[in-house]
């Protein structure tokens, strides 16, 4: 591995459930990852502590093979001020307590190193567009479905904040249903009160319970251990219908809400990614498209392109990795 006139830099992607953490090459090689629980239970002070020890780690990992970091780029979960690095909104139910938190002073005071933050859906749309898209396509929405739902908006090959407060973008808050459930944002009816970990989770229990199967487990908290995303997609497999059916609502409602997108952005590629689209696959994936082909407006339905991320659960660290690379910043925006 030669790493003579390379440069290295950490990308860290703090979301609500896992943090994930790599060192990344600017030509998007991961050379080291590491992955923890975010358990933000511990408190904000414990919680951002335990992550930079994650960080130091793996800072001496990279030292030890010849690696020198230049920078540190985080993606966090909220909504960001990417000049001061702190969480400014949009994280309630998700990491409590972090709003208002500086967490880029935090981590430059810890490491004396360039730090740069920014939303976690933002950095999954960077690192989908500059590694894997930037040469053939100058727009895209990027969507991350996993504890919250997560966005990011290329246009015309640069990341689309919106004016004033730079903090447009969150596809996640499109309301399917004004009269739907309540949001953790406080509006009802959102993208997210509907396919989030805890709403899906709550879907299967809810229809399992309706049906009263006998043949399968049946499950009374959600919040149960034995209720995850795996075990939905395991019983969908086996046949199970309230599996398959929470499978197949969850990506119709994304795909509702990705309508609205195709109609008002006309992204060329839609990329879905986050811990539940990686769970439920190329399923959830076929009813998004059948969803948004039937709905949006004509040349733009058929064009748009839908596909799971190639990139996994690391999407995010490589895009939070491009904040660090400074001949990226045209892109970014920062």
């Amino acid at each position: 591995m030669a790493m003579n006139n390379r440069t290295f830099v950490i990308g860290a992607d703090i979301g609500g459930t896992n943090t994930k953490i790599s060192v990344v090459s600017e030509n998007g090689e991961i050379i080291f990852k590491n992955q923890i629980p975010t358990d933000s239970r511990l408190g904000t002070a414990r919680c951002v502590d335990r992550i930079c020890q994650c960080v130091s780690k793996i800072i001496k990992k990279a030292e030890g093979a010849g690696i020198s970091i230049k920078g540190i780029g985080l993606g966090v979960t909220g909504q960001v001020d990417i000049h001061s690095g702190t969480i400014v909104g949009g994280i309630k139910g998700k990491i409590p307590g972090w709003i208002g938190l500086p967490i880029g002073n935090l981590f430059r005071e810890r490491f004396n190193l360039p730090v740069f933050v920014d939303n976690d859906g933002n950095v999954a749309a960077l690192g989908e567009y500059i590694f894997g898209f930037k040469k053939s396509v100058n727009s895209i929405v990027a969507l991350t479905i996993g504890t919250g739902v997560g966005s990011g908006i290329i246009l015309d090959g640069k990341l689309f904040r919106g004016g004033g407060s730079n903090l447009s973008g969150e596809l996640g808050h499109i309301s399917i249903n004004y009269l739907g459930p309540l949001c953790n944002c406080g509006n009802k009816g959102c993208l997210e009160a509907y396919v989030s970990k805890e709403a899906i989770l709550d879907m299967f229990v809810k229809k399992m319970e309706k049906e009263a199967s006998s043949n399968t487990i049946k499950p009374t908290n959600k919040k149960s251990s034995s209720v995850t995303p795996e075990l939905i997609y395991k019983k969908h497999l086996e046949g199970e219908r309230a599996a398959t059916e929470v499978i197949y609502e969850v990506g119709r409602y994304i795909g509702y809400a990705m309508t609205v997108a195709v109609n008002t952005i006309g992204p060329q590629v839609i990329i879905i990614g986050g811990g539940i689209a990686a769970q439920f696959g190329e399923p959830i994936i076929k009813e998004i498209r059948t969803t948004v082909k039937s709905n949006a407006f004509g040349l733009a339905a058929q064009d748009v392109k839908i596909i799971l991320t190639k990139f996994g659960p690391f999407a995010g660290v490589l895009g939070a990795s491009t904040l660090a690379f400074n001949k990226y910043k045209g892109i970014t925006g920062m």
